[in-house]
């Protein structure tokens, strides 16, 4: 007779948020991390018969579906898994790489031909740090480049140069989150397009403009996102926000849409469905604007007021 080991059931609540994802790849590495401590995607990718990038593209999905970060806690700029300080490279260093090293001199005129300027020897010695330190794959470099130009131009316009400060801050992004080949640095610059412009969509939604949002306001779109909620649903928790609050109040917004996502709602037709005390309330409310007799009105006020 088997024995009832239920240290090794999935919890309940787990079992309803892989359900609810309907995506076979999640359910399948988040049974491979029950039984692997340590993250490893090519082993998982070994283990589970994907591709490495069908895996990095699951781990994002499941984290972001058991995503429990609050949206007031700015992420860890220092990868915990990369020295935090890099090696200290001389002039003699800098000078040899660049005599010697055809990848680290593409990237120097890369790096210089984007920002607009011959590099200063502290920005020199940044670059290096990427390229050995962090040990990017020349190609991997180019795109990180790239992809900063493109968003400081989105961010700040012509007006702002960037800075190799700038790069050397995505690239130990880049390090932590293992993006050490062209496929993995095209995948991500992609996904984050598609964040930006669903950032854009709920922007909108709240009657805001994409650049005016603070840190703290991305940040909650970005855990709304995260897990998993339609624009119309987030329209829809905007809507009560104001009508109940009179205003555009963020924790108020994020506690409806916390509460939907603890029941699994994150479409609009899953809250109507399952939530509808509030829409047959507004329902009632806007009927109240036509011509109808006084004595109704007075009944109506009354049975809201109870």
């Amino acid at each position: 007779m088997a024995s009832d080991n239920r240290q090794n059931r999935i919890p309940e609540d787990d079992a309803r948020r892989l359900i609810s994802a309907h995506d076979g790849d999640i359910a399948l590495l988040y049974i491979w991390q029950l039984l692997h401590p340590a993250f490893d995607a090519e082993q998982a990718a070994a283990d589970l018969c994907l591709t490495s990038l069908e895996i990095r593209s699951a781990k994002e999905k499941l984290d972001r579906l058991f995503s429990s970060a609050s949206p007031h806690t700015p992420a860890d700029p220092v990868p915990q898994n990369v020295s935090v300080e890099p090696p200290r490279y001389s002039e003699q260093d800098i000078r040899r790489m660049l005599q010697d090293g055809r990848e680290f001199q593409t990237i120097v005129g890369e790096t210089a031909r984007i920002i607009g300027h011959t590099l200063s020897t502290p920005d020199l010695e940044i670059l290096l740090g990427i390229y050995d330190h962090l040990a990017l794959p020349p190609e991997v470099i180019m795109e990180l480049i790239n992809y900063c130009a493109e968003r400081n131009m989105e961010k700040f316009g012509p007006s702002r140069r960037l800075s190799v400060r700038t790069i050397q801050k995505e690239a130990y992004r880049w390090a932590e989150e293992e993006i050490r080949s062209f496929e993995a640095a095209e995948y991500y610059i992609n996904r984050q397009k598609m964040l930006r412009k669903d950032v854009s969509e709920l922007a909108d939604v709240l009657s805001l403009h994409r650049e005016s949002l603070t840190a703290t306001q991305e940040r909650y779109i970005l855990s709304w996102i995260a897990m998993g909620f339609e624009t119309e649903a987030v329209a829809e928790a905007y809507d009560r926000t104001v009508l109940n609050t009179g205003k555009l109040s963020w924790p108020y917004l994020d506690k409806i849409l916390q509460a939907w996502h603890r029941n699994g709602l994150h479409t609009i037709r899953e809250i109507r469905e399952k939530d509808g005390r509030h829409s047959e309330r507004k329902q009632k409310k806007s009927s109240s604007v036509n011509p109808v007799n006084p004595e109704d009105i007075f009944i109506f006020e009354k049975n809201e007021k109870k």
